[in-house]
Formats: structure tokens, C-alpha cells, sequence
């Protein structure tokens, strides 16, 4: 759960911070910023939500993998299975869709706006769908997550993760992925092969701004507080080979919580 009151103090004197200190100092601007963001995620422990999100840069087939998967769910859990994408999901979170990556504009959209954006279509979409989903003890397949934001917006644009976190600690709250499913192919593959019939800003980037993406998912999947929910499947194979993997790791996981 997102912390309301953390003490920096505690967390600077424990070992296990001062050991990971040298890795989050490669990842923020200074030690004030590093402590910070460590006492962010300190507390991304406890039951882990039968909660499976799909990341990746973009075309990386994520889309497809977790459409697969939730119809590969709902015949093992009848009635107990929801697919969601963010943004998106629900009247107004596809209305902040469209807004924020479906439409051209004159002006260019500032990087805070983009992210404040994606926080309120997130903020919806959890609380109004996903949230009463869980209540019913169901299974949520998500195509994308916070992490896009922290990947897309903290690397690619350049906000950094501190930004990125004061802007969705209240939108996310404690509903946080359980497994996140990291579909890995490089930027150039991604890139030439993606295709969105409504639009989407993101395919016109410059490919550097996809290796900063890829960049930012590779350091998440190396950080403590994701060190047992973040996978790397590789998305070089067929859609049927990816998938495979795909499967295991999500039987895998609702082993290990228990879901039945």
C-alpha cells in the first residue's frame, strides 16, 4: 500500500536500504530524491491481489498476449475473469484515452499534463472497475498498468520517478499488480510492427525515446519491491510460444496465492 506517512529516518538507518542505496542513486538526480522514492515502495509487500498486468514498449504484443490469457481464464473460472487496459476500461477512462493518445493537436501536451492524464483515467478505471471486481473475488487481466507511467512518462519523457509517483500514489492506492508480465522484444522490432487503428502518439516517437522506455522497464524489473511479481517473457516467438510462457507463469502464480 501506498504510505500517507512514512519516516525517511527509519528507513535511511536499515540495512537493507543502505545496501540498495547505490542502485536507486543510479536512478534519481540525488540521495534526498533516493530516500524518497525507497520509502515509496518500502511498503509494496503483503497478499498479492490476483491482479496480472501486461507491460511492454510499444508493439511488443502485449495486447494480444493478455487478451489470450483472459479468455484462456475465463474457461478454467467462469464469471470471475475481467480484461481492462489503461487507459481505458469504461466510459471515462476512454474518454481520457482518446484525449490524452488518440487525438492531434496544434500545441504539444506537456509531459505533466500527459501523466496527470493517465492518473485520472487510472484513478476511474480501479476504483469504479476493477476495485468491485476484486470484492467479488474475481481475477483482473490488465494490458498496461502504473508502471507504463513510470517507464513511459518517468524515462521517455523524462520526468523521473519521483514525479511520476507523487502524481499516482493516490490514484493507484493499494491496488497494486500482483504479476506483472513484461513482454521484452527490442524498441526497432516493437516499433516497426505496431499499429493502432485509433491513433496512438507513442508510434511517431523517435527510437530513442523507445530505448529510454526500455530502459526504464529494465531498471523496474531489477528494483526490491518488484523482485518477486515482475517476469520477463521473451516476445521474440510466435504469438502460440509466447503464450506458453505466458500461461505457465500466470498457473504458476495463482498457485502461489492460492486462487481457487
Amino acid at each position: 500500500m501506498w504510505p500517507n506517512r512514512f519516516s525517511l529516518d527509519a528507513i535511511a538507518d536499515s540495512e537493507f536500504y543502505k545496501y540498495q542505496q547505490e542502485f536507486f542513486r543510479g536512478l534519481v538526480q540525488d540521495v534526498s530524491d533516493t530516500t524518497y522514492i525507497y520509502a515509496q515502495l518500502f511498503s509494496y509487500t503483503g497478499m498479492k491481489l490476483p491482479y496480472i498486468v501486461f507491460e511492454g514498449v510499444v508493439g511488443s504484443g502485449k495486447t494480444t498476449q493478455s487478451k489470450l490469457l483472459a479468455d484462456f481464464l475465463k474457461e478454467k473460472f467462469p464469471d470471475r475473469v475481467l480484461w481492462t487496459r489503461e487507459p481505458g476500461s469504461g466510459e471515462i477512462p476512454e474518454a481520457i484515452r482518446k484525449v490524452v493518445q488518440g487525438t492531434i493537436y496544434d500545441e504539444i501536451m506537456d509531459p505533466i499534463t500527459e501523466t496527470y492524464l493517465y492518473a485520472a483515467s487510472r484513478a476511474q478505471t480501479l476504483r469504479k472497475i476493477v476495485k468491485p471486481f476484486f470484492d467479488m473475488k474475481g481475477i483482473v487481466v490488465s494490458d498496461r498498468s502504473y508502471l507504463s507511467t513510470l517507464a513511459f512518462q518517468g524515462y521517455g519523457r523524462g520526468l523521473g520517478l519521483k514525479t511520476v509517483l507523487d502524481i499516482n500514489k493516490t490514484a493507484v492506492d493499494d491496488l497494486l499488480p500482483g504479476l506483472v508480465l513484461y513482454i521484452k522484444v527490442p524498441p526497432e522490432v516493437g516499433a516497426s510492427r505496431a499499429k493502432d487503428q485509433k491513433g496512438d502518439k507513442f508510434e511517431s516517437q523517435p527510437i530513442e525515446f523507445h530505448h529510454r522506455v526500455e530502459k526504464g522497464y529494465d531498471d523496474l524489473s531489477r528494483m526490491p519491491f518488484l523482485k518477486d511479481r515482475f517476469v520477463i517473457i521473451n516476445g521474440n516467438s510466435s504469438i502460440d510460444e509466447v503464450f506458453v510462457d505466458v500461461k505457465r507463469e500466470t498457473l504458476n502464480f495463482l498457485k502461489e496465492i492460492k486462487y481457487k
